[in-house]
């Protein structure tokens, strides 16, 4: 195929639009840009087609090595194409260098991202799209197919600009000028394609639709009477909208039914498909988007009779997010009326939200900055200096005024508390900068990994926690530990009482090249034994006011084989699984550990300086952990419990299914642990939890699954206890404890998330109101729950180290 000219159609400021067959939605102030075939390049962009590729009305290969150039001049991107069980794996590589690759078999969306990458540096880059010839397992097919390509000059996000998502029909109320008998119009808007709405009279007829908000609205979904196709199929429609509901707007005049507008394919209903499948959907997309609450759908004429119609599906636009901005506390003295009575540590997470910190090398450290675009695509909450006299990332905040900081190390950049503080005066250790900026420190970490049982350390530790709170009155004062070294009870209690830290954190990295995947969770739940025990007793030791605890997140590469067979790098699975393990053990507090620039000891960047595919992976990560902060910085975790899997053990050369030993090992009595059915589980209405290992991970047996229990934070005020919504929300959260690749170079790694999904199923003794927090939106959602006998059922499938937040509203 020759290279395809680009020639704008609409001069605007922000974005560039590459459109195969597609209308820009010109409300977003986009410039757009139809590429034409057989024609030369503008500057505008530039896109190449190498191999065999096929054009009908999107631009598709199956043939593999067949590849697509798509040059640019932009600081972020995404590719619009086709989803379906008919696309393939297409490998993406941006200036050379290969990113990821991206699997496009899903269930059908004609609409949908194929790739992404919202946060590239400013200048020119080509984006170059690789036909694999490769399908997932399930999938049927090997095709690519692009539909069109965006892209920004400026720092403004294009990811959501043209992507949409379906209104509920929940939310929507619906009036139609007639109805037959049994076939209401609520049928046309119950997702039941079975169900059909009938007019009763051949005259023109309008259906009037509430949103129940104000909308961008892109498109409409409709899909016929799949038992009568040859009567009553809508033939030529308009659409007005309205945001009153009293005077409206005509957006569509006229349209032809089967006009260019519409999408889809008349074969599929002639090929019998059921009718709950999408593909028989038909779809109209609005020229451009209208911003309404209401919308009128007038029926003009139809095929053969009155009006009948299975479906209808209404979408709207998700509008491009805003930058990020983050808030510039200001903390207020805490005042009881607004937190209620707990403790310090759990006040400030509340004010500035579950942390997802990250350490950064600063000036004087011969190592590059993070710059602000990939700490903002990142996704993590501030940044903490690590090695520096300086405690202050000094540079990198006073180019960047409104993020968050902690300090780590303090007050002398190593580990060690040496000597005291002063006695007098403002100390020289404290920098400036630090002091003019205490409104937006987080945390304040005395040293590190100290040992407390040694008589010197200890004294200086407490001297130093009365300097620090004297001088940082509104950050967290802790110190971070690592196992055993408060080596008895008695070091804990002393600690707790006399140096009465804001929290409680540790640092413990489960995975390397010569671990086992079967010892993750036990080795994770070990290390987090002490600090989770005594921050859930708090610094009196009685439990009525706990204190928050966390832990250090791993991104860097660890020995044990040589740089060139590949050190090891953790995988998906293993990412997800550390920070929801413990969030469901209720920790509140996570750093990053490292974030740099380094081939040689950080997996997020490549040799190139291009974020790497564990950069992404954990950016998603993040993102999920802050959308669950709201709830859990309001939560007190009171239980862990497991739901025991299954391990293949050779013992003398015979292989044997033994159950996991996990309970038993925990021996010390710092966790309340045990399998599922404890007591816990009555107040909670779980009856049983059951678990399948549908991959091949784990020889295909059942690995462990992990239900956490929370409380309400005890003393919450009002204003806090207004958060929720209901008076006694019963709050639990389901973590996958399978994972995969410890032990293994990163060649020989599998390990996704996906490759190691579990289907876990839960029965609840009750039917009431169980809602899930959406990890990638934050949004409370209603979970549907299935009646059986004996219960209500509800069916899970989450991926490996995985989890998912859900309460019952009460």
């Amino acid at each position: 195929m020759k290279n395809l000219k680009l020639t704008a159609q609409t001069i605007c400021s922000a974005l560039l639009f590459f459109c195969i067959g597609l209308t820009s939605p010109s409300s977003f102030a986009l410039e757009q840009v139809i590429i034409e075939q057989d024609d030369e390049s503008t500057a505008n962009g530039h896109i190449d087609y190498s191999g065999s590729w096929h054009r009908d009305e999107n631009t598709w290969s199956d043939t593999t090595g067949a590849y697509v150039n798509i040059r640019f001049n932009g600081t972020s991107i995404v590719v619009n194409g086709i989803k379906g069980p008919d696309q393939g794996i297409m490998d993406v590589y941006l200036d050379g260098v290969f990113l990821r690759s991206e699997d496009n078999n899903a269930p059908r969306d004609r609409n949908a991202f194929i790739f992404s990458e919202p946060k590239i540096s400013g200048g020119e880059h080509i984006l170059k799209l690789v036909v694999t010839g490769k399908k997932a397992p399930e999938g049927t097919g090997t095709k690519i197919t692009i539909r069109n390509v965006a892209y920004t000059k400026d720092d403004t996000l294009v990811v959501d600009a043209f992507k949409m998502t379906q209104i509920p029909n929940s939310e929507l109320s619906i009036q139609a000028t007639s109805s037959a008998n049994d076939s209401g119009i609520a049928n046309a808007f119950d997702g039941d394609s079975a169900t059909h709405w009938v007019a009763n009279s051949t005259e023109n007829q309008t259906i009037d639709i509430d949103l129940g908000h104000q909308y961008l609205v892109g498109k409409i979904g409709m899909i016929p009477d799949i038992n009568q196709l040859t009567q009553g199929r809508l033939r030529k429609i308009s659409l007005y909208t309205s945001d009153d509901g009293v005077n409206y707007v005509r957006s569509l005049d006229d349209v032809a039914f089967g006009s260019n507008e519409w999408t889809g394919r008349q074969a599929a209903i002639n090929a019998g498909f059921a009718p709950s499948t999408d593909q028989i959907f038909y779809y109209l997309h609005l020229p451009e988007p209208r911003r309404a609450r209401y919308l009128r759908l007038a029926i003009h004429s139809t095929w053969n009779g009155v009006a009948r119609v299975a479906d209808f599906k209404l979408y709207r636009y998700i509008e491009p997010a805003k930058p990020y901005s983050p808030k510039t506390f200001k903390l207020p003295i805490f005042q009881q009326n607004v937190y209620g009575d707990i403790s310090h540590g759990q006040k400030v997470l509340i004010e500035k939200g579950l942390q997802v910190q990250a350490w950064i090398p600063i000036e004087g450290s011969g190592r590059r900055e993070l710059s602000r675009e990939d700490f903002d695509r990142l996704n993590i909450t501030g940044v903490a200096n690590y090695s520096q006299r300086s405690l202050y990332p000094e540079n990198f905040l006073s180019r960047n005024p409104d993020l968050l900081w902690s300090a780590a190390k303090f007050p002398f950049g190593n580990s060690k508390l040496t000597a005291l503080p002063p006695t007098t005066g403002d100390s020289p250790l404290i920098p400036q900068a630090l002091i003019d900026n205490l409104s937006k420190g987080v945390s304040i970490c005395l040293g590190d990994e100290q040992e407390y049982g040694d008589l010197i350390q200890r004294r200086n530790t407490l001297a130093w926690f009365e300097y620090a709170r004297s001088h940082f009155p509104d950050q967290i004062i802790h110190t971070n530990q690592v196992e055993g070294q408060f080596r008895s009870i008695a070091d804990w209690e002393h600690y707790m009482t006399n140096a009465e830290p804001d929290m409680l954190t540790y640092d413990y990295y489960v995975y390397s090249s010569s671990g086992r995947d079967e010892d993750v969770p036990y080795l994770a739940l070990k290390n987090m034994n002490g600090p989770r025990k005594y921050a859930s007793l708090g610094v009196d030791l009685t439990g009525n006011k706990p204190i928050p605890f966390g832990l250090y997140l791993g991104a860097y590469k660890t020995g044990g084989n040589s740089y060139a067979e590949g050190w090891y790098e953790f995988t998906e699975s293993q990412k997800k699984f550390i920070p929801f393990i413990a969030m469901a053990a209720g920790a509140k507090w996570f750093s990053l550990f490292r974030v740099e620039y380094d081939k040689y000891g950080s997996f997020l960047f490549g040799e190139d300086g291009w974020p790497t595919h564990h950069f992404f992976e954990y950016a998603n990560i993040f993102k999920q952990m802050r959308n669950l902060g709201p709830h859990l910085v309001r939560l007190q975790n009171i239980d862990l419990a497991v739901v025991s899997g299954q391990t293949l053990e050779l013992t003398d050369g015979v292989k044997n299914i033994v159950d996991n030993d996990l309970p038993g090992r925990f021996n010390n009595g710092y966790f309340q642990f045990g399998d599922w059915s404890r007591d816990r589980n009555p107040s909670y209405h779980i009856e049983s939890v059951t678990v399948v290992n549908p991959e091949t991970v784990n020889n295909g047996l059942a690995q462990d699954v992990f239900i956490g229990y929370f409380d309400l934070l005890p003393n919450l005020s009002e204003q806090q206890l207004s958060f929720f919504s209901s008076q006694a929300p019963k709050y639990f959260m389901v973590v996958n404890g399978q994972t995969s690749g410890n032990g293994r170079t990163f060649k020989a790694q599998f390990g996704s998330s996906k490759e190691t999904k579990q289907n876990i199923r839960l029965v609840f003794s009750q039917s009431g109101t169980l809602k899930k927090v959406n990890k990638n939106t934050g949004a409370s959602e209603t979970v549907p729950l299935i009646a059986i006998d004996g219960g209500y059922e509800l069916n899970l499938s989450i991926g490996g180290g995985d989890g998912e937040l859900f309460f019952w509203q009460e």
